[in-house]
C-alpha cells in the first residue's frame, strides 16, 4: 500500500485519481483542493460547493458516503454554547 500524501497537491492528486465519477469526485476533490499537508481542512459545507458548483446538501450528502467509503473522516465541531461550527474533513489517504 502506498504511504498517504505529503503535500496539498498530493492530496489534489489523489482525489483525483479515485476515479469515483460524478458528485462524489467532485466533492472529494472540492475536499482537497483545502487540505493541509496532513489531508485536514475545515471548509463549511457552502464554501465546498462553491468551489465546485453542487449545492451544500450534495455536499453533505456526498461527504457522508465518502466517510462510509473510508476515503475521509468527518468531525463535527461545537462552539461553546453557541451550537455547531464547520466540520474538520480528513481525508484517509486509502
Amino acid at each position: 500500500m502506498d504511504a498517504p500524501p505529503s503535500t496539498p497537491l498530493g492530496w489534489i492528486r489523489w482525489a483525483r485519481d479515485k476515479r469515483l465519477g460524478g458528485k462524489l469526485q467532485t466533492v472529494l476533490v472540492g475536499i482537497a483542493l483545502r487540505a493541509n499537508e496532513d489531508g485536514e481542512c475545515w471548509p463549511n459545507q457552502e464554501t465546498i460547493g462553491a468551489n465546485v458548483g453542487v449545492h451544500r446538501v450534495t455536499v453533505c450528502n456526498a461527504a457522508k458516503e465518502l466517510e462510509r467509503l473510508g476515503l475521509l473522516t468527518i468531525e463535527n465541531r461545537h462552539k461553546s454554547a453557541k451550537g455547531r461550527t464547520s466540520n474538520v474533513y480528513r481525508l484517509t489517504g486509502m
